[in-house]
């Protein structure tokens, strides 16, 4: 199992009720980046939108639909990084589709993702380490044959491909079980090999070699369980099928168990129907199962799977109650005892020179249920040979308390001498990590590393971290901070020796060696020690911008640190991934917008925000606006093209890295509703939110609800008489058509959980096709929803009943309802000069989209009976009745047809 030789555990939260495991397991989460919520970007809309406008995720997160929903953006990944984090998952199996045909989201949604994580690392915030999950449902290939070497060289150029775009420090170092937690290396998931031919046998060892010759780790494989009947030789298998909600396996060397909260087939077809949530107890039933008997992994399908509704990660429908459960698993599945750690990466060098103080680096987690306490916990060292002490030791107190399932790395400076304070003598030694949690021991050990140590080394160096940017503009100018360890036995001399850096494409040099620009170290380097400068970078070669990168390009570019010498020394350093884009705009807003939760309707406000210049450019007064965008609450345009303002420089201009205060006055939509508000910036009349990748937060977003307007619902609570809408924990409560049948509460709105703001008015057509665009569209029109709880009524019974809906006079009434069965109903306006207006609607059956006019105001795609789902989809639809804005409405006389349920009535008043 992949894990420190001391481990601890609890039993947090009574659900799930996890008892203590024997062995600490192992976490991992399936991870996907393949959504595209910007019709601007490549590829548009992806897995997100249908080209109708309707929804193509079966759950929502939090902050909504909208362009902000972006593979290819740094900011969405690092809430969903971070969030999975702090859900105490290890390891991200990172979803990766390797034909041709993905490049143009794959490639640059890696890079928004490494970005990511150089962020949240850069701030110290928690963050997962990576491994892959390479799916192989579409190769390029007819047939893989992965029995020749032909096709077993294809698929190592896969993994190859995904790992020579992950810098080695986000990396996941897994151990097999029995192998020390130092000598662990990433996953390599393949998903099912269903379409490709030939054996597997020897596959599994073919990856490791070429893996470790190329990456210097050892690499653990893994498989979906179908490998096994072709002979593969894999260390581990991982069953996915989200529909058991359990699945166990072994046969490897490891143990697996994956859980799934649920799943829903909608758009995943050929998985043998949904798998209801069950008000979160199908992922409670998951995790205590699993109590009974740990695996030495566990893979959670998935954070972040909105799209066939799998994810444990926070969502509108479902709130935090699947992120909640499933950090209290892992929580007792993962740690044992009071005080625990656990290695998650390690940075050593093979080989140190005696009496020199060698920099290493220890990322360690707290995996224990006591928080060790700034000052009174530390990391120690001390020297072996052949399993005894050899040498002298030392420690390093804790900075900052550390609280159970959160990290720290550690830059430790290791001694290489004596007790006496004399060079260890020449040789092989093992040094050995421990945490002392409480400052007096026992100590928990991490890791045991050999070292060799010897008075003549070779000149070398090391990349110890790098926080190079991700994405660099072809023909821009970078700084990048970088940190460089001296793994020879020569002291650099200062002024002496520089970093510079090479261009490569695929491994090859672009441009002469000599070329790139060259960065002093000003102050002398000792065998073993760091130091870290901010290198310059040129995105050219022989003063050339370097073509960038395309989706049309079967290659990579890396950037190849050096370390240069006096005498002609040129020390290889390690290398960096980086995405070479035709346009980097470097907007960045580091602040959530401070909008208020309600606006008046068609009003101007000022609104603030802070932009943090994150680009190569100075920015001059002229050279950037801000403007804004407003969106329907799904993600859906309003008005695209706000007013654009120029921004103010107190100083003259914005050099990169430099932030300012900006003032921009908006102007609310006319209509009342929920919506989102998106600042972004305009340069050369291009908003910078559409250029094909973002490094920093390039949308500043703000959630509220804008009040007034032509559109105004009418309060019904008091004539609802029955309850048409259930939760998953509750089917049998309420009962719709008469027979038991009921809509699903998760899925209508009002929604569990939504950003900033409180509110039981949507927009009409939420989610699904639209009708009309920006101001013209449907979704204009707001309807009060009903309270959705167990025994609440939330319909009304048409009975021939009267109304009085309070309202003014108006133009159009817009209703909100569900028939039985296809049906005529009459209604019947009065006013208040004594006239009446009769109007007729035909309505369809709840269960088919409307066929005699009228529109899809809500939907779902199963309905709930007291004995579970049934695989159909079920409608509420918007009816117009004519009004006359002339006369006072004073009651509307409701059909008298109990096939007809109303759930909402909104006035139009121009």
């Amino acid at each position: 199992m992949a894990a420190p030789a001391v481990t601890a555990g609890q039993a947090q939260p009574q659900s799930p009720s996890t008892p203590t495991p024997a062995v600490a397991a192992t976490s991992f989460a399936i991870y996907y980046y393949n959504l595209q919520g910007d019709p601007r970007r490549t590829p548009p809309n992806l897995n997100v939108r249908a080209k109708d406008g309707s929804c193509l995720l079966n759950h929502i997160p939090p902050d909504g639909l909208g362009p902000w929903i972006s593979g290819t953006r740094a900011a969405w990944h690092k809430g969903l990084l971070e969030g999975a984090a702090n859900a105490g998952v290890h390891v991200l199996l990172v979803h990766y589709v390797p034909d041709a045909d993905s490049r143009a989201w794959t490639v640059p949604g890696l890079a928004a993702m490494v970005q990511a994580l150089k962020d949240l690392k850069a701030i110290g915030k928690e963050y997962p380490l990576v491994s892959l999950y390479l799916d192989l449902a579409s190769t390029g290939d007819a047939k893989l044959d992965v029995a020749t070497e032909a096709g077993k060289g294809k698929l190592y150029g896969f993994a190859r491909s995904f790992f020579s775009r992950v810098p080695a420090e986000f990396m996941a170092r897994v151990a097999l079980p029995g192998t020390p937690p130092a000598d662990g290396g990433p996953v390599l998931f393949l998903g099912s090999c269903a379409n490709l031919a030939g054996s597997a046998q020897g596959l599994g060892e073919y990856l490791r070699k070429r893996f470790q010759t190329e990456f210097g780790l050892p690499l653990i494989v893994a498989g979906t369980p179908d490998w096994r009947a072709r002979g593969a030789d894999f260390d581990a298998y991982i069953g996915l099928d989200p529909k058991q909600g359990l699945v166990r396996e072994s046969g490897g060397k490891v143990t697996t168990a994956t859980v799934s909260p649920g799943f829903n087939d909608d758009y995943r077809p050929g998985m043998g129907g949904a798998k209801p949530r069950d008000g979160g107890r199908t992922l409670i039933s998951g995790w205590n199962e699993l109590g009974k008997s740990p695996t030495d992994w566990v893979v959670v399908d998935s954070w972040d799977g909105y799209q066939d509704g799998t994810e444990v990660a926070p969502s509108r429908q479902f709130g935090e109650q699947d992120q909640s459960n499933t950090m209290a698993g892992l929580a007792a599945l993962t740690a044992r005892g009071e005080y625990a750690a656990r290695l998650l990466a390690i940075s050593v060098p093979p080989t140190m020179h005696p009496k020199s103080v060698a920099h290493t680096e220890i990322h360690v987690e707290n995996a224990g249920t006591r928080p060790w306490i700034r000052g009174g916990t530390f990391l120690r060292y001390r020297w072996l040979q052949n399993g005894q002490p050899a040498g002298g030791e030392g420690r390093l107190a804790l900075a900052r308390d550390l609280q159970p399932r959160h990290s720290q790395t550690f830059a430790l400076g290791v001694a290489t001498i004596t007790q006496n304070g004399d060079p260890l003598p020449e040789g092989d030694y093992q040094l050995q990590l421990e945490i002392d949690p409480a400052g007096d021991g026992p100590t928990l050990a991490i890791a045991t590393v050999p070292v060799h140590l010897a008075q003549k080394l070779s000149p070398a160096a090391a990349l110890v971290s790098s926080a190079t940017p991700a994405f660099m503009r072809t023909g821009g100018s970078y700084n990048a901070t970088i940190t460089v360890r001296n793994d020879g036995s020569d002291v650099w001399a200062r002024g002496l020796w520089s970093v510079s850096y090479q261009w490569m494409l695929n491994g090859t040099p672009v441009g002469k060696p000599d070329s790139a620009r060259r960065t002093a170290i000003l102050s002398d380097v000792e065998p073993g020690e760091v130091v870290t400068l901010d290198a310059g970078v040129d995105v050219k070669a022989d003063g050339q911008p370097i073509a960038p990168w395309s989706a049309n390009q079967n290659g990579d570019y890396g950037l190849q640190w050096v370390v240069l010498g006096p005498n002609g020394e040129r020390l290889q350093a390690g290398s960096d991934p980086v995405l070479v884009c035709s346009a980097d705009s470097g907007i960045h807003f580091p602040y959530p917008l401070e909008l208020p939760s309600s606006l008046n309707a068609d009003t101007t406000y000022l609104v603030k925000a802070v932009i943090r210049n994150l680009g190569p450019d100075t920015w001059g007064p002229q050279d950037l606006k801000i403007g804004y965008h407003w969106f329907y609450w799904d993600g859906l345009e309003i008005t695209w093209d706000g007013t654009q303002t120029p921004i103010e420089l107190p100083m003259g201009e914005l050099k990169p890295g430099q932030e300012t205060l900006v003032r921009i006055p908006v102007r609310s939509p006319p209509y009342a509703g929920p919506y989102v508000l998106a600042l972004d910036a305009s340069r050369g009349g291009v908003w910078q939110s559409t250029l094909e990748v973002s490094r920093g937060n390039d949308l500043c977003l703000g959630y509220t609800f804008v009040k007034g307007g032509p559109f105004l619902p009418a309060h019904l609570q008091n004539e609802f008489d029955v309850d048409g809408v259930s939760w998953d924990a509750a089917r049998g409560d309420g009962n719709f058509d008469g027979q038991g049948r009921t809509f699903p509460a998760e899925i209508l709105p009002p929604e569990v959980l939504a950003a900033n703001t409180r509110f039981t008015s949507y927009p009409c057509g939420y989610l699904c096709a639209a009708e009309g665009t920006g101001l013209d569209s449907s979704r204009r029109v707001v309807f009060e929803l009903p309270d959705k709880a167990d025994g609440k009524p939330n319909f009304i019974s048409c009975h021939g009943q009267k109304l009085a809906l309070g309202v003014p006079k108006c133009s159009k009434l817009h209703i909100l309802a569900a028939a039985i069965v296809d049906t005529d109903a009459d209604f019947s306006l009065q006013f208040d000069d004594g006239t009446t207006l009769q109007q007729r609607i035909s309505m369809t059956a709840w269960d088919s989209e409307p066929r005699f006019g009228g529109h899809v105001a809500f939907r779902a795609f199963h309905r709930h009976t007291p004995a579970g789902d049934e695989p159909v989809p079920c409608y509420l639809v918007h009816y117009e009745l004519m009004a006359d804005s002339r006369r006072v409405l004073e009651t509307l006389a409701l059909p008298d047809n109990p096939n007809v349920r109303i759930m909402a009535i909104t006035a139009e008043s121009w």
